[in-house]
């Protein structure tokens, strides 16, 4: 609703495939925004109420494809994803490109990518309260954080969130279906990032310090290119959406919960710029600011 007008609402986003190969999320999240417009006109539909109150209450970003280039790498008219890779097209990996709070500014040594350093403005100048980022070739959540053993802050709630989103998938799914439990993992299904493995300069990791959001990366499918993505066969890639709606839903919903509200100067009635910070608890980025950007200056937060 009021797409064009910035309303205090939090905004909430879902990216895929930043790793070209990895997509099947890159279909899901197609089926994503046609499921929501589709359900939020019907208003005989099922589910509408819910979808009407999150597309009312909160700003939906979904960017399908992150790394088209890799995506349809050698495919002269972008329809192919036969060849798809890793990479982008300057062969660099873009989930080690963003700046690192541990590693440093250029983690990987290389310069920001193009992708990097659109995907940064965005975040720059778009505050996101919640995110996540779509990944293949396993089945787990993967929560904060990737370049340290060092708990997050609000690990007892990356945990919470990352296992609803298990389990609301292996709930409507067949049994084996993002149920994994190795050692490393907390939870079947779940996993805290550098327990698997450490990753430096990780676009998760990015949004938590440096944008003070609340971000996990999800791996939604053992096969990087499933059948479907590329052949006339889509029973796959509509089983891992169907595997997966419910999941995609409630946690942008749980970016609408916690603490909300405006902050003004007590004199003029102007939005300020503040830190709303858990005193005590806060720490890596995991407090919250006010938004002040330009022509959006409504001074409003959510934590």
């Amino acid at each position: 609703d009021n797409v064009l007008t910035r309303e205090a609402e939090p905004r909430v986003m879902y990216t895929s495939s930043m790793h070209g190969n990895e997509i099947a999320g890159f279909p899901s999240m197609l089926n994503l925004i046609d499921y929501f417009i589709t359900v939020y006109e019907d208003t005989g539909h099922a589910d509408h109420t819910r979808i009407k109150d999150l597309l009312d209450n909160s700003e939906v970003w979904i960017n399908p494809l992150a790394n088209p280039d890799a995506t349809y790498w050698l495919s002269s008219t972008n329809t192919s994803v036969a060849n798809s890779r890793r990479e982008n097209a300057n062969n660099i990996d873009l989930n080690r490109n963003y700046p690192d709070n541990v590693a440093g500014a250029h983690p990987d040594g290389e310069a920001y990518q193009t992708e990097t350093l659109a995907f940064m403005d965005l975040a720059d100048n778009f505050h996101f309260v919640l995110s996540a980022n779509f990944h293949g070739g396993t089945e787990v959540v993967n929560y904060p954080w990737d370049n340290t053993s060092t708990r997050h802050p609000d690990d007892d709630w990356m945990f919470l969130v990352s296992k609803e989103y298990a389990v609301n998938c292996q709930n409507n799914s067949y049994s084996g279906y993002m149920d994994a439990m190795y050692t490393n993992y907390v939870w079947p299904g779940v996993t805290n990032g550098s327990d698997w493995y450490t990753v430096f300069g990780g676009r998760q990791d990015y949004m938590n310090f440096y944008q003070h959001s609340k971000e996990i990366t999800m791996e939604i499918s053992n096969t990087k290119t499933p059948p479907g993505t590329d052949t006339s066969s889509e029973d796959e890639i509509i089983d891992i959406w169907n595997y997966n709606k419910e999941a995609y839903i409630e946690y942008l919903i749980q970016g609408t919960y916690g603490f909300q509200g405006v902050v003004k100067d007590a004199i003029s009635g102007n939005p300020i710029k503040a830190k709303v910070t858990l005193v005590g608890h806060d720490a890596l980025g995991s407090w919250v600011e006010t938004e002040l950007f330009p022509g959006t200056e409504l001074g409003d937060y959510y934590r």
